[in-house]
């Protein structure tokens, strides 16, 4: 199985595999069978073009498309901190094989390269329990659940509201302050094999560089 980036060269594979999802499990997204089905391959292709602020991944079986997922940052400025997860459906064939959570897990990756972005939101049919417990093993956290958010005749489905907080990115290390730790050490002030002299307290912070003829021998060791 591959995971990989989307490009308008998959819009017909993207397109079936979409259509599909409409049909088999309708309740599952928030657009219909008729809305989709007569879009042009090119508005579909416009969907696959990846940017700095979305992308779609697609898992295959060899040649054949068996899941995708949409990531997306929000537009608004006031929302650019956000970004959400769009059109996740995995074929029937290729379920129970985790192919869901992989492709959430490089869908999450792509949202926190995304400067600024700070938590990636989903909606989800409240009654579809496997995907629920999917999402929350990834860290969703439900904050919200709209009743009848979703008519799928004959029946109304609530929708719930997730999201999932990415990491704070790890704040650079402060520089470190050079120690001014001070310690007092005794200077000859006496010349060479004289008995007689001065000594005086200074500072580590004077001591010479360089040892010279003048420098008492114990710096020298």
């Amino acid at each position: 199985m591959e995971l990989r980036l989307l490009t308008p060269a998959d819009a017909a594979a993207f397109q079936a595999l979409r259509l599909t999802g409409l049909v088999e499990a309708p309740e599952a997204f928030a657009s219909s069978l008729e809305e989709e089905e007569d879009l042009a391959i090119d508005v579909v292709a416009g969907r696959l073009t990846a940017n700095d602020n979305g992308a779609v991944f697609g898992a295959f079986d060899g040649a054949e498309l068996a899941g995708v997922v949409g990531v997306l940052r929000e537009a608004k400025r006031k929302h650019r901190h956000k970004a959400f997860i769009w059109g996740m459906y995995i074929a029937p064939a290729w379920r129970d094989r985790k192919l869901g959570r992989a492709l959430m897990e490089v869908a999450l990756q792509r949202a926190a390269a995304m400067p600024g972005v700070r938590q990636v939101t989903l909606c989800v049919n409240a009654g579809s329990a496997g995907a629920v417990r999917l999402y929350e093993s990834l860290g969703f956290v439900r904050f919200g659940l709209e009743p009848d958010a979703l008519y799928v005749a004959p029946h109304f489905h609530d929708k719930l509201d997730m999201v999932y907080r990415l990491p704070a990115p790890a704040a650079p290390e402060p520089a470190r302050a050079r120690s001014r730790t001070r310690r007092a050490v005794l200077r000859w002030t006496g010349g060479p094999g004289e008995r007689n002299g001065t000594a005086r307290m200074m500072s580590i912070f004077d001591r010479p560089a360089v040892p010279n003829s003048r420098t008492p021998a114990c710096w020298r060791r």
